[in-house]
C-alpha cells in the first residue's frame, strides 16, 4: 500500500542565525516567517506580546528582538499582512513578500487559493503589524462584550463586567464605544445612544483597572496562570511593575520577606511582558 506524503503546513519556521550583542557569540534559533492564524491560533498571543520574534542567547541569556520578515494569513478576514524587516530596502521587501506568499499559496488547498492572497498589505516592522492585529483583537473582544454590556441594568453590573471582559477597561474600547454613541445619535437612535452613554459613564466610574489586574495576578495559581492573565490583556499598564515594587517595600517594612520576594517575582514577570510587547530595536541597544 502506498503511503501519502503529509500535506504541507501553511505556517513556516526556519533557523535564524543571530550574533549576540552582549557576548558576541553566534547562535541559531527557529524563527516564524509565515503564520496562518487558522492553522496556528496559538501563535497570535506571542505575536501580540512580541515574543514570536524574540530570541534568548544560550550563552549569556541576553534577549534579542529579531529583525525578521513575517507574513500573517488571516483567512477569517480574508487578509494577508506582511511585516518587512526594518533593515530591508523596498525592492528586497517586495521580493521576500512574493516568495513567502508563493510558499503559503502552494501549501493551501486549491479551493482556498482566493484572489486576496495575491495582495498583501505591507507594513514596516512588527510594531505596526501588532497595532493592526490588536485593533482587530480589541474589536473582536468588544463585539463579544457588547451584548453583556447592554444587558447590564445597574452601574454595579456594568462595572463587574470589567472582570469577565477586560477589554471594557481599556481606553481603546471606550473610545470605540464613544464613537458608536455618536453613530447611533447620527442615525436618530437616541434611546439606544442614551443607554450606551449611561453604561459608558458607569464604566468610567469603575475601580481602577490597574488595581483589578493587580488583584487578578496576585490570586493566580502560579506563573503559567499569571502569563495567561497578562496574555488576555489588550494592554498592560506600564506602571504595574512599580505598583508591585511598592507593595514589596511595604511587605519588607512589616518583616514579610517571603511576601516581598513573591511580589517582586510577579513584578519582574509583568515587566518582561511589557518589554516583550515593546522590544528594543538594535538602534535602542
Amino acid at each position: 500500500m502506498e503511503t501519502q506524503s503529509p500535506a504541507p503546513t501553511r505556517s513556516l519556521a526556519e533557523p535564524w542565525r543571530q550574533i549576540c550583542r552582549r557576548c558576541g557569540h553566534a547562535f541559531e534559533t527557529p524563527i516564524w516567517l509565515i503564520v496562518d492564524l487558522e492553522e496556528r491560533p496559538d501563535l497570535l498571543p506571542r505575536l501580540l506580546d512580541g515574543s514570536l520574534h524574540q530570541a534568548i542567547c544560550p550563552h549569556c541569556d541576553a534577549s534579542h528582538a529579531l529583525d525578521a520578515p513575517l507574513l500573517v494569513h488571516d483567512p477569517v478576514r480574508e487578509r494577508l499582512l506582511f511585516a518587512a524587516q526594518a533593515s530591508s530596502a523596498p525592492a528586497q521587501a517586495r521580493r521576500i513578500a512574493r516568495e513567502l506568499g508563493t510558499r503559503l499559496i502552494a501549501a493551501l488547498p486549491r479551493a482556498a487559493r482566493a484572489p486576496y492572497l495575491t495582495r498583501a498589505l505591507h507594513v514596516r516592522g512588527l510594531r505596526e503589524l501588532q497595532r493592526l492585529l490588536r485593533e482587530n483583537a480589541t474589536g473582536d473582544a468588544l463585539s463579544a462584550a457588547l451584548p453583556a454590556l447592554m444587558q447590564a441594568t445597574t452601574p454595579a453590573e456594568v462595572q463587574a463586567l470589567v472582570h469577565s471582559h477586560p477589554v471594557l477597561g481599556t481606553a481603546e474600547a471606550r473610545a470605540h464605544l464613544r464613537d458608536y454613541v455618536s453613530t447611533l445619535q447620527a442615525r436618530g437612535e437616541a434611546s439606544l445612544a442614551r443607554a450606551l452613554q449611561q453604561r459608558l459613564e458607569a464604566l468610567a466610574a469603575a475601580p481602577d483597572t490597574r488595581v483589578a489586574l493587580l488583584h487578578r495576578l496576585l490570586h493566580a495559581g502560579g506563573p503559567e496562570q499569571r502569563q495567561a492573565v497578562l496574555a488576555r490583556q489588550p494592554s498592560i499598564p506600564a506602571e504595574l511593575p512599580a505598583m508591585f515594587e511598592a507593595l514589596a517595600v511595604q511587605a519588607e517594612r512589616r518583616g514579610l520577606a517571603a511576601v516581598a520576594h513573591d511580589l517582586r517575582v510577579i513584578g519582574d514577570e509583568t515587566r518582561r511582558q511589557i518589554q516583550a510587547r515593546h522590544p528594543p530595536t538594535d538602534r535602542d541597544a
